[in-house]
């Protein structure tokens, strides 16, 4: 019997090892792709020969879970990525409750030495690579690290641009700015309350034009429902202006002029404001009211203070117990937090009838809390003394998230990713998260030698550019990029 193979068994043959060796071409990403199950106790995995790692640590998942990771051709758009080197991380919505460490191989040939210092970690964000911060470069090793909360698109690429990750004075250099606000509709708009009046500018802060009929501000605001409207507490009392700042008219609040402190106006309807105006030294005069017409009429929501538990200073004229910051529940307009100098943070859930206080709940911490915001996963975050807390549950428990021992002025959230947590605080300066609170960079402290860590009074985020950040301090307007 003739035993040599036929040549049609050749011609199979070849194909069927052909195929086998040529996964790994260009028109075959089979190889691209790895998956390996890690369950909740956590672990190292490694994919792809190890040119890539990712250290889970343990108890940050809550169940088993699949986690793929497949390798992409990023391009060289901005030149700071370098092409080949992406990876994707997969499931989408599957987060760390720790952060976990991605590292990524590089090649050798793909850098010049002297460049490797600047090589870090960056991952796709709104179709623009961004830099993760504390990620950085093990040379030894041709490694890019950094700790991640959520799986995106990461590649290591180089730090361009340094000078806009600095803090940067963009204008009022000679004004105590005590608030700002940004429109949502409008790019290039911001408004700026200062100790001498309004100001506005329509080009990022280049240049800044000043209302000449107010001479004072303390608040203000823009509605997020409309841009054209907006509110500011002045000399004239509550102010309400049409047309995006440029403008504006006194509203018929019984108390205007008395010296007002803060408002908050309601996510979705725009004539929907609530105000609370204070007289220092004598809580049992500060009231509360709610607009839902804009400012023509109101409603006397609170008589005076009293009705909050006395606060064992309140008889010190200069610890009254005032409300300093208010925020409407972007979902319900009837929700609503406030922020008591002296005691705590309450909460209504009827527009201002009656008021619960979240002080005693399970997790709170602080007395002092001048700062609050709610993100776009309704979670409430506040800061004081004590630290940043946040509550998911609609202040019902609360977990710190650090900062101990700080005063906290100031706090927003990433509109587009909440885990972009922004903190203006007292000792630390201006410090970001970018794992929703788990670790922070406190490499944002301003670096204008005349700025002290505690004189930055307020931040706004730039909704053309949600990671353009602006700082009022009592010399100007700061604004760098994450």
């Amino acid at each position: 019997m003739d035993m040599r193979p036929s040549f049609l068994t050749l011609v199979v043959l070849f194909v069927f090892i052909s195929g086998c060796l040529d996964r790994s071409g260009p028109d075959d990403d089979s190889d691209k792709l790895e998956s390996y199950t890690v369950n909740k106790t956590g672990g190292t995995l490694t994919f792809f020969g190890g040119d890539v790692t990712l250290l889970v640590r343990p108890w940050s998942l809550t169940n088993d879970s699949t986690i793929s990771i497949s390798m992409f051709d990023a391009g060289d758009s901005d030149g700071s990525i370098i092409a080949g080197r992406a990876v994707e991380l997969g499931p989408d919505g599957l987060e760390f409750g720790y952060p976990a460490t991605l590292s990524i191989r590089y090649d050798d040939g793909d850098v010049e030495p002297s460049n490797e210092p600047d090589l870090a970690l960056y991952t796709l964000m709104d179709g623009s690579w961004r830099l993760v911060l504390g990620s950085s470069c093990d040379i030894a090793n041709n490694t890019v690290s950094g700790g991640i909360s959520h799986f995106s698109k990461y590649a290591p690429g180089f730090k361009v641009k340094a000078e806009e990750r600095i803090w940067h004075p963009i204008g009022l250099a000679e004004q105590d700015i005590l608030d700002i606000a940004t429109n949502p509709d409008k790019d290039g708009l911001i408004l700026a309350a200062a100790a001498d009046g309004i100001y506005r500018s329509v080009d990022n802060g280049k240049t800044w034009t000043k209302n000449d009929k107010i001479s004072a501000c303390s608040r203000i605001c823009i509605a997020p429902s409309n841009g054209d409207v907006a509110y500011a507490i002045t000399d004239l009392g509550l102010a309400r202006s049409g047309d995006s700042g440029r403008s504006w008219t006194p509203t018929n609040l019984p108390l205007a002029g008395i010296g007002g402190n803060t408002i908050g106006v309601s996510d979705k309807d725009p004539n929907l404001i609530y105000a609370c105006f204070n007289i220092m030294g004598d809580h049992r005069n500060s009231s509360m009211w709610r607009s839902d017409s804009g400012g023509a009429s109101w409603t006397h929501i609170a008589d005076d203070l009293i009705w909050f538990e006395p606060f064992s200073l309140s008889d010190d004229p200069y610890h009254s117990e005032i409300i300093v910051v208010i925020e409407p529940d972007p979902e319900n307009d009837d929700i609503v937090y406030i922020g008591v100098w002296g005691n705590g943070v309450w909460k209504t859930v009827d527009g201002g009838m009656n008021w619960e206080k979240l002080h005693g709940k399970p997790g709170f911490q602080g007395d002092f809390n001048e700062a609050l915001f709610i993100d776009q996963k309704g979670s409430v975050w506040t800061g004081s003394g004590k630290g940043l807390i946040v509550s998911d549950d609609k202040g019902e428990s609360w977990v710190w998230h650090g900062l101990y021992g700080i005063f906290i002025h100031d706090i927003i959230i990433d509109h587009r990713n909440s885990d972009n947590v922004i903190v203006a605080s007292e000792k630390n300066g201006i410090v970001i998260s970018q794992d929703r609170g788990m670790t922070f960079d406190d490499s944002w402290r301003l670096q204008e030698p005349r700025i002290g860590f505690n004189k930055v009074l307020c931040l706004a985020s730039d909704h053309s550019d949600p990671l353009t950040i602006y700082a009022g301090t009592y010399e100007g307007v700061y604004a760098r990029t994450i």
